[in-house]
């Protein structure tokens, strides 16, 4: 299992670290991943600094989208199977291209079939050596599935329908900048084409439609709340993009979507009570001299800012954010992070959650990645290591990427070192080697 932490540090660099690469014995229950979980972030202090937690839901991968399409594609998978089954196959495969002079820049990969983007992609790559696979049925009389007109015709249109979910997908996936703010405005353009869809005149395609609105509504909707104080928080979209993007979403306009906007600014006013007595409890503890005035002045500083009226609280920054003028959408080179490190510093509240808020990835490809890293590190040449032993060179390359990350330019930078000295002195012992 590998855990990631995404934070966003004291000089509005956003920053992801390997925490763990560790071994999780069976079975693999959410009882089992949890206390895992909960053990790494006690061995690290963070149990209780933690904002929010992405995981990569498996249960919601057995759903195949595209099985409306199954038998049309069918031979189209076939045929990437077959010439994909043996390393004699592909070099002749390769060698049928080159006799046609077909230029061959990414090799043919068969798809999971219960992953939409791995299908998109063996459709989109087959598609464009169309005449390899029909000049291949001709120098092997044993290759026998051989797509027919209209095959190759849909698949081309399924791409082509496809192509705008890809290219989202791979924007939701960056690690070096913020997702959180786009999740909502990407989110409604697949909702409409899913709609547009549904009415296109195509069974198939309109049974594709139906299973995709399924399981887009029941992923979506758990996290509409963070992702639109996200979209708030974003000094060129705030709450008029907020309410258009559930407009599109939920297909209406009136007081529906006024309320579930609404729903989001509750929310963002109960993150700011409680941000604004977390600043208030560090002033006013670093202020007493005794240690016996602590539990007082911390109960007092909670029962003031529960009693204090909504105005002194936070309305009138809140307020004079949303009044303030958006930032031009089309502002050349705009960065959201480094917006709220200067213009933010207005806002001392807003400016705490947006740090936390803006830490928040879509996507879970930060520990994909990390598997893809453990696959050179734990080859079939080098398959001995221990778990222990695959964690220390899985964290230290980390770390140390990291640790030569920092700009040199800015001296005050915190780098991911930074993180270290609130660990245990158990953790502390193993990051050093001892």
């Amino acid at each position: 299992m590998a855990i990631t932490g995404h934070f966003i540090d004291e000089s509005w660099t956003l920053r992801s670290i390997i925490m763990r690469f560790i071994y999780v014995p069976a079975s693999h229950t959410a009882d089992v991943i949890g206390e895992e979980l909960y053990e790494s972030l006690v061995d690290w202090n963070l149990d209780e600094k933690i904002s929010t937690v992405t995981l990569d839901n498996c249960t919601t991968n057995d759903e195949d989208g595209l099985e409306p399409l199954k038998n049309t594609i069918e031979n189209i998978r076939e045929s990437v199977a077959y010439w994909t089954a043996t390393p004699k196959r592909i070099e002749k495969f390769e060698e049928t291209a080159k006799f046609i002079k077909v230029h061959m820049k990414t090799k043919i990969n068969l798809d999971c079939k219960t992953r939409w983007n791995s299908t998109f992609n063996m459709l989109n790559i087959a598609l464009s050596y169309k005449v390899v696979f029909i000049r291949a049925s001709r120098v092997d009389k044993q290759y026998t599935c051989l797509p027919s007109e209209e095959e190759w015709n849909f698949a081309a249109e399924v791409v082509e329908r496809l192509h705008m979910f890809n290219d989202i997908t791979e924007l939701f996936s960056g690690t070096q900048y913020v997702t959180a703010n786009i999740y909502f405005m990407k989110i409604y353009e697949i909702r409409v084409k899913i709609r547009q869809w549904s009415t296109c005149g195509n069974p198939l395609l309109q049974a594709m439609s139906a299973n995709m609105i399924a399981k887009f509504d029941k992923c979506w909707s758990d996290i509409q709340g963070l992702m639109g104080i996200a979209t708030v928080l974003d000094p060129r979209l705030k709450t008029l993009s907020l309410l258009m993007c559930f407009e599109w979403l939920l297909g209406m306009t009136g007081q529906v979507c006024e309320d579930k906007v609404a729903l989001v600014m509750d929310l963002l006013r109960d993150l700011m009570i409680e941000y604004h007595v977390e600043v208030v409890e560090v002033e006013e503890t670093t202020a007493a001299p005794s240690t016996s005035n602590l539990e007082f002045l911390s109960s007092f500083s909670v029962r003031v800012a529960s009693t204090r009226p909504e105005s002194m609280m936070y309305k009138s920054e809140l307020e004079r954010y949303i009044e303030d003028g958006l930032v031009p959408l089309d502002t050349k080179g705009f960065n959201v992070l480094d917006w709220w490190k200067v213009a933010g510093s207005r806002y001392p509240t807003l400016r705490r959650i947006a740090k936390d808020i803006y830490a928040i990835p879509i996507t879970t490809v930060a520990s994909e990645a990390a598997f893809s890293t453990s696959g050179r590190v734990l080859s079939d040449h080098c398959s001995s290591l221990t778990p222990q032993m695959i964690e220390a060179l899985m964290c230290s390359q980390d770390w140390f990427r990291n640790k030569y990350g920092v700009d040199d330019k800015d001296k005050n930078a915190a780098s991911f070192w930074s993180c270290l000295q609130d660990m245990s002195p158990r953790y502390s012992r193993r990051s050093s080697g001892t």
